[in-house]
């Protein structure tokens, strides 16, 4: 909101600096003492009253700009994540290698991409955990906001692979509000003691390692982690952090 709102107030400003010095307009404050308002008034060169008024609307105004604005920009990224798609058909490589697992969460395509890339380099066979909670679109965005402030577990549907048959696992998760996403949490207290070896992807918007998510996960699983990577992802571009 403040990169709205400070170049909003800005140009305000200069804007009022510029009439007040341009040759012929004049500016009137008047204080009023019984309501302590202050009336403003700006003339022009002829006579036309370029503004009067206590300045209450122009706040509304622009609070209400402000609010267009900020709610037109979350309609544009929603819209971005809901049309980002990602085609199994494009990853030939997966499946290849049984004794390696790809296991992923993803709500709008993002972490399923980076799970497909994993599972194509490695030849691993990939596990999608699905939950039958909204997760999916705008709407999933504020249901699963929910689980991810209480960090709760999120019902997930059974776990239908033996996770004991692989020599190793890959687990990719987003980042819900700073931690475990919520159906991927209950994913690992399920997989606890069956899984032999494990690395983990995090994918989120900010720029942090989120090393205390993936403490939280070998301690759900109990075990030791093999590697860690963590992904920046915004709109769909990434950046390993």
């Amino acid at each position: 909101m403040a990169g709205v709102v400070l170049p909003a107030l800005l140009a305000g400003l200069t804007m009022l600096l510029v009439i007040y010095n341009r040759p012929g307009f004049t500016g009137e404050r008047i204080k009023n003492p019984d309501s302590y308002s202050l009336h403003i008034k700006i003339t022009a060169p002829d006579g036309t009253i370029i503004y009067a008024g206590n300045g209450e609307e122009t706040t509304s105004f622009f609070v209400f700009g402000a609010a267009q604005a900020a709610t037109g920009y979350a309609a544009w990224v929603f819209g971005k994540q809901e049309a980002f798609h990602v085609a199994l058909t494009d990853y030939p490589n997966i499946g290849t290698n049984k004794k390696r697992l790809v296991v992923f969460f993803s709500r709008m395509g993002y972490v399923r991409k980076l799970a497909y890339e994993e599972a194509n380099r490695s030849g691993a066979e990939t596990y999608e955990v699905k939950s039958p909670e909204r997760t999916e679109g705008t709407l999933g965005f504020w249901w699963c906001g929910r689980y991810g402030m209480h960090k709760w577990q999120m019902p997930i549907e059974p776990v239908s692979v033996s996770l004991a048959d692989y020599e190793h696992v890959t687990i990719c998760t987003p980042i819900w509000v700073f931690s475990v996403a919520a159906p991927m949490r209950s994913f690992c207290a399920q997989a606890a003691g069956k899984i032999k070896e494990a690395d983990y992807i995090l994918v989120h918007h900010q720029g942090s390692t989120y090393k205390s998510a993936a403490d939280e996960m070998d301690a759900l699983l109990g075990l030791e982690r093999t590697g860690l990577r963590s992904v920046q992802c915004r709109k769909g571009q990434y950046k390993v952090v």
